[in-house]
């Protein structure tokens, strides 16, 4: 058995940005040794990601609404600026959008209240993407609002939708190492590498690191015995690509193994527990004498 480290950085990327690149290997750098490739495998274990929150929370993709005044029959696209906000200036936003409205906020419910102007006019929303959690209304709703029916959103408001980071990556991973339905109802093999929280207190352009708290905690056995280049890009839990902009770090352990290796790593650990067990009843039978 031997292990080496690779450190990824993608500001010196061969190809693609920041949220979506390619890095070359050597031939010598990244493959099984002649002596290993009869009965040899690759495992590969992320030990840290250190990432910058340098993404908008609203971007292009989710931030934009429709509104109707005339009960659904023509609708006109309203913008949301890129940024982030929190529900007090995401209020003000609303506020001045829609002047003639009545907006406001419950602090109990977390929900904003609306009231459509003394016009005689119904008016509509309607939402084709998540900047509908940032009016509190859901993808598809379609709340028809009067003067004399005002609302308060359908649940409560979410300034900050994506609350996981996802780095994916193109590594052939032995079949069936790992799944998920990220971007699909199915549960499908998947190319999800890391799952990086965005906790309450990692504040827009704060610093996000993950670290391996010990071996084996995430790790892929590899199908290839030769990896000559590797594909990074950043999603967040839906499986939108994140606009990054500044660059990341990743670093991993490879483990070039043998077959006969990981038996006897196996077996050493059956051994382990059986001995752990051997003791944990002779002290269990101390105890009732």
């Amino acid at each position: 058995m031997r292990t080496s480290i690779i450190h990824i950085n993608s500001y010196n990327r061969n190809a693609g940005n920041i949220n979506d690149f390619t890095v070359y290997f050597q031939n010598a750098l990244f493959k099984l040794e002649d002596s290993e490739l009869k009965s040899g495998k690759i495992c590969i274990e992320p030990i840290q990601c250190v990432i910058c929150r340098s993404f908008y929370a609203v971007d292009i993709g989710n931030n934009t609404f429709d509104i109707s005044s005339d009960g659904g029959n023509t609708w006109v696209t309203q913008t949301i600026p890129q940024g982030n906000y929190n529900v007090q200036n995401f209020l003000v936003f609303l506020q001045n959008l829609l002047p003639t409205w009545l907006i406001g906020w419950s602090l109990q419910t977390n929900a904003y209240y609306y009231q459509a102007p003394n016009d005689g006019n119904t008016y509509m929303f309607r939402f084709n993407n998540f900047a509908c959690s940032l009016l509190g209304f859901n993808i598809g709703d379609m709340p028809s609002i009067t003067y004399n029916n005002p609302i308060y959103s359908y649940i409560a408001v979410n300034m900050e939708h994506s609350k996981v980071i996802l780095v994916n990556c193109d590594l052939p991973k032995a079949k069936y190492s790992s799944f998920d339905n990220v971007v699909t109802s199915q549960i499908v093999e998947s190319q999800i590498l890391l799952k990086i929280p965005i906790t309450p207190d990692s504040a827009p352009w704060s610093t996000l690191v993950w670290r391996s708290q010990s071996r084996d905690i995430i790790s892929f056995d590899l199908s290839s015995n030769k990896i000559d280049s590797m594909r990074f890009w950043v999603t967040n839990e839906y499986g939108v690509m994140l606009n990054l902009v500044h660059d990341w770090t990743i670093s991993f352990r490879v483990t070039y193994l043998s077959t006969e290796e990981d038996n006897s790593e196996n077996y050493l650990s059956d051994i382990a527990d059986y001995l752990h067990l051997l003791v944990l009843d002779k002290m269990d039978k101390a105890k009732l004498k």
